[in-house]
């Protein structure tokens, strides 16, 4: 039962045991789509961001509107929009999503790398259209022992992003990528 259907009944005493998804289901729906759009490299579909951001829109709107009716307009659950929020700028902002990810995907990420076909002589890209771990990887080249593995819808707009994994420890030219390292001989760069 809706607490607003019950007479005289105050919004933050416990009345509902949903009465926090009232407050912040569409924050948390937002904060989902968000989460998504996050955990490819360089960001994920633009469709996906559009969807994001219509979500917090809405979100926003409802919060508003919350705003608005005096009953509700004391509760302390008000908050939990604001705060879903600013908890979800701060793991984007701080690449949670992409880095546990990347870390749940690690294992399967390095057995293909180990055993990926390509030769140093040929860094053409090989075609691979299959999820590696969590992320589904378009195509594969290696050039001077690094392996390169472009990730399949990642990139906002016109950047391609890539995982790398560096043979023998050397770091990445930064004057050729904006490398991240993300763990051990792993790094993440992207292109225009």
């Amino acid at each position: 039962m809706i607490t607003a259907e019950l007479p005289d009944a105050e919004w933050g005493r416990g009345t509902g045991r949903r009465q926090w998804l009232w407050f912040a289901g569409p924050s948390i729906f937002a904060a989902v789509l968000t989460w998504v759009y996050a955990t490819p490299p360089g960001g994920g579909d633009f469709l996906l961001f559009l969807a994001a951001f219509c979500a917090w829109a809405f979100a926003g709107v409802w919060w508003l509107a919350q705003l608005a009716i005096p009953k509700t307009r004391v509760a302390k659950l008000l908050m939990l929009g604001p705060a879903v929020f600013a908890l979800t700028i701060g793991l984007i902002a701080a690449d949670v999503p992409l880095r546990l990810t990347f870390l749940a995907s690690q294992p399967a990420l390095n057995a293909y790398a180990d055993s990926f076909p390509g030769h140093d002589a040929d860094p053409e890209s090989v075609p691979v259209g299959r999820f590696v771990g969590l992320f589904s990887i378009d195509s594969a080249y290696r050039e001077s022992g690094d392996v390169y593995l472009l990730v399949n819808g990642a990139g906002f707009m016109l950047e391609q992003c890539m995982f790398v994994r560096t043979a023998g420890g050397h770091v990445l030219d930064p004057q050729l990528f904006e490398p991240e390292h993300l763990t051990g001989d792993w790094y993440m760069v992207c292109e225009d």
